[in-house]
């Protein structure tokens, strides 16, 4: 078996707009959300 990277990352990116809700066009303040995860780990304690 192989030994798993001391380094793991994960996240997401999600791109969107706002829009009216009365004639549902498009209302020009685009928004990014995202979040990013890292994990660093030397050795396993026993």
């Amino acid at each position: 078996m192989g030994e798993e990277s001391p380094f793991l990352f994960n996240g997401y990116v999600d791109f969107a707009h706002i829009s009216r809700l009365s004639d549902y066009s498009i209302i020009d303040i685009p928004y990014r959300m995202g979040s990013i995860d890292f994990f660093h780990q030397n050795e396993n304690i026993s």
